[in-house]
């Protein structure tokens, strides 16, 4: 009884030891994929826009362009920048 419990231990010890193999083997050919990026610089369209302010009043600006059009801005922000002759 004893030898034939030993067999089965071994066989079953054999048939564990190919199914680990076989997962091995099937984890090893897995396809790997690699993603890369590629970044770019930032681009920053600027405006030059030239004429004569005619009128502010708070946030309000009237300008008059070169073309001689006049163009109002309404509630342009604190940070914007408006140069003076120049």
């Amino acid at each position: 009884m004893r030898s034939q419990t030993r067999r089965l231990q071994a066989v079953r010890s054999i048939v564990i030891a190919a199914a680990c193999l076989s997962c091995a083997a099937w984890l090893a050919a897995q396809v790997q994929t690699t993603t890369s990026t590629t970044s770019q610089a930032s681009t920053v369209q600027t405006t030059i826009e030239r004429g004569e302010i005619v009128f502010v009043e708070g946030n309000d600006v009237v300008v008059k362009m070169e073309d001689g059009t006049l163009r109002h801005f309404s509630n342009v922000p604190e940070s914007a920048r408006i140069n003076v002759d120049g």
